[in-house]
């Protein structure tokens, strides 16, 4: 018999909110999400897809997908803001990914939920390698969104994929680490003795997101007689 204590945790719903990541996005949907509703949370996702759906028993609200950027950052929090009031239940917890959806994390925290932060990246140190902006303007303008991601992170929790971004940031705060799921990894044999070296890759190929610093690596380990 389902204890009273179990029985009400199945009721618990989670959102999931997000305007920049697909529905079905590695760290959102497969990592988080479902564990989460293994865990006997009632799962939900608002973010953009061709259709409303429930997938492997998380529910997907979708928004249009934006025609821009501006768009985007001016008009999607509010048409996400939309879709959480409109849940047939009032959220246990609000967990948004994008830090245009700052603003839409304060409010909701100032209308009484309780929300959540997920930062997967340093956004202002990013932003000093724009380059779009000149050297001056980088650095401006990640000292103003720090200062505004401060202000707007008020009293909110967080959670990061890294100590190094988690120690700006007050607490409460976490580190879930964008681990691979080892249990959907094919099994495969070792390596045999004496082969070449193998480096594998995933994600972006781009200089800020290490690709130079990985040429060079490779370049390092070749003189050093690595094949």
């Amino acid at each position: 018999m389902m204890s009273r204590s179990g029985h009400n945790r199945k009721k618990r719903s989670i959102c999931h909110i997000t305007t920049v990541h697909p529905a079905d996005d590695i760290r959102i949907f497969h990592k988080e999400c479902l564990s989460l509703s293994k865990a006997g949370y009632d799962v939900h996702i608002i973010a953009c897809h061709d259709r409303d759906e429930i997938r492997d028993g998380i529910s997907i609200h979708a928004l249009p997908f934006p025609p821009g950027r501006i768009a985007r950052i001016v008009i999607w929090p509010l048409l996400a803001l939309r879709r959480v009031f409109r849940l047939k239940q009032r959220p246990l917890l609000c967990h948004f990914h994008d830090p245009e959806l700052l603003p839409l994390g304060q409010f909701l925290r100032l209308c009484g939920f309780k929300v959540i932060f997920d930062v997967h990246e340093n956004v202002a140190q990013q932003i000093r390698h724009k380059r779009y902006l000149s050297p001056f303007f980088c650095i401006l303008f990640s000292a103003i969104y720090r200062i505004l991601e401060r202000v707007l992170t008020f009293r909110m929790a967080s959670v990061h994929v890294l100590d190094s971004i988690a120690e700006n940031y007050p607490h409460p705060r976490q580190v879930i680490r964008n681990l691979p799921r080892l249990n959907v990894l094919p099994q495969s044999a070792p390596p045999a003795r004496g082969s070449a070296c193998r480096l594998i890759y995933v994600g972006n190929i781009t200089e800020d997101r290490g690709a130079i610093t990985m040429l060079r690596a490779a370049v390092e380990l070749n003189r050093r007689g690595l094949d």
